[in-house]
């Protein structure tokens, strides 16, 4: 009986300095709140969209990312780490966009240097 629940009583996964090259599917973890992928040689977001929607936290810095994709399912997004990847932040003076600022599923989120 315990066995059936351990997808929903998981919250956090870290798999931080694993040398992953892609994102392992979460899926089975219902809800989680926290992953972090941090300190990998992942290359693309890809697969990102299975992880619970309820995920608050996502980690992936220190990775190979050039494009952000498979995002927008997630609504209760409150962090979301990207530093040191390949990511390329381009603003078009047309769209009234300060350079801090970006819309991210819906919200209005502050880009920080670190």
């Amino acid at each position: 009986m315990l066995f059936n629940c351990l997808p929903f009583i998981f919250q956090e996964l870290v798999l931080r300095d694993n040398k992953l090259t892609k994102i392992p599917d979460a899926g089975i973890f219902k809800g989680l709140l926290v992953f972090d992928v941090s300190f990998n040689e992942i290359s693309s977001l890809t697969g990102v969209s299975k992880v619970s929607s309820k995920l608050e936290e996502l980690y992936v810095s220190k990775n190979e990312v050039a494009k952000m994709e498979e995002l927008e399912h997630f609504h209760a997004l409150e962090i979301l780490e990207l530093g040191s990847n390949r990511l390329r932040v381009r603003f078009q003076s047309k769209l009234h966009v300060t350079p801090g600022d970006c819309m991210l599923c819906g919200k209005l989120v502050s880009l920080v240097s670190e």
